[in-house]
């Protein structure tokens, strides 16, 4: 059965989701703002949501922040969660001090990893507090995606079955193995052939940066801004 035959097959409601999602991901341009890209994002991960409800990223849930979370941002996504954790109480920020200094000794002194993101399979973020992103208004590209795309980097290690450099879903490890699983017996094929991949989507966010500086680990930002 092919795709034009399996949507036809949806309701007219999946039908105008589906459409709705292929739509987004085709309009998150370099033309527009960090601001503007990140609503549309928004509005992407909510139809996809819609379509995906046994997604268990409710609120309240931190899997993905406690496991791995070592992402790289970009300099404007930076000065948007700086901007944020200066705002906050000066209990909080002494708190996300606290666990960024704890933190510090996986980087070495050009602020990068020294050992592979898979081996870093406790390292919890230390701008999760008490369970809850305290930035979360303005958290950066790959917490935004995560839960609802596929990848191909190997972002997060890959469950042992999948061949490397198959598109795997880039979320906590429990979905993984259960997305993959509803792949492999063909379950519900159209839905996950909508899903977006990260990588064009964090290019295209890449051409939004006004600066020429390269991404860099949330965690060396946060340890700079943690010193001064």
């Amino acid at each position: 059965m092919n795709l034009v035959e399996l949507y036809e097959q949806q309701t007219p409601e999946r039908q105008r989701l589906l459409d709705e999602v292929n739509f987004l991901a085709a309009h998150l341009r370099d033309d527009l703002i960090l601001e503007q890209y990140y609503l549309t994002l928004s509005a992407l991960t909510a139809r996809l949501q819609a379509l995906h409800p046994e997604i268990p990223c409710p609120t309240g849930c931190s899997k993905c922040c406690e496991s791995y979370a070592l992402p790289e941002v970009l300099a404007s996504e930076w000065q948007l969660i700086q901007q944020a954790l200066n705002a906050l109480s000066s209990k909080k920020q002494s708190q996300i001090r606290t666990a960024v200094l704890a933190s510090a000794e996986v980087l070495n002194s050009e602020g990068k990893l020294k050992s592979p993101r898979r081996t870093h399979k406790f390292f919890q973020c230390p701008l999760l507090i008490e369970g809850q992103c305290s930035v979360y208004a303005f958290r950066p590209f790959d917490c935004r995606i995560t839960g609802y795309s596929f990848s191909t980097s190997g972002e997060r290690p890959l469950p042992h079955f999948v061949p490397p450099g198959q598109a795997i879903p880039y979320t906590c490890s429990p979905e993984q193995q259960r997305m993959l699983t509803e792949l492999e017996n063909q379950s519900r094929p159209l839905e996950y052939v909508f899903m977006p991949q990260r990588e064009p989507l964090w290019e295209a966010l890449k051409q939004i940066e006004p600066s020429d500086q390269p991404p860099a680990l949330l965690l060396k930002y946060l340890l700079n801004w943690a010193n001064t």
